[in-house]
């Protein structure tokens, strides 16, 4: 399946689809994976990368302190989130942003 090939016209309840498959029946079929930058409310020069398959679960278990890695600083928000339907590219992203060069880049860039 082609993105270019959805139909830019709402299927049936609103949603998006191509031949008849709605948006949200495509992304369960091919799930995203999400590497994230969140930045601390409570002390705004630190960051945190991670990787998840539900980001908004991940970053409510950020905030209630269950991750001993980000429980110092919270709360914390979404500064940025990519999506990637190829786990292996995101995991290697996540290692990318987590290197010196890729600080760098997330600092000027995200």
């Amino acid at each position: 399946m082609n993105w270019w090939k959805l139909q830019a016209c709402p299927g049936r309840d609103g949603e998006y689809s191509e031949g008849g498959l709605a948006f949200s029946e495509l992304d369960s079929a091919m799930p995203f994976r999400y590497v994230y930058l969140l930045q601390s409310e409570s002390s705004s020069d630190h960051f945190y990368v991670g990787f998840t398959e539900d980001l908004a679960q991940r970053l409510d278990e950020h905030n209630d302190g269950k991750l001993p890695n980000t429980a110092r600083f919270r709360p914390w928000h979404i500064k940025s989130a990519h999506a990637f339907r190829d786990k292996g590219r995101a995991l290697a992203f996540e290692k990318y942003l987590k290197s010196g060069s890729g600080r760098a880049f997330a600092k000027k860039r995200l």
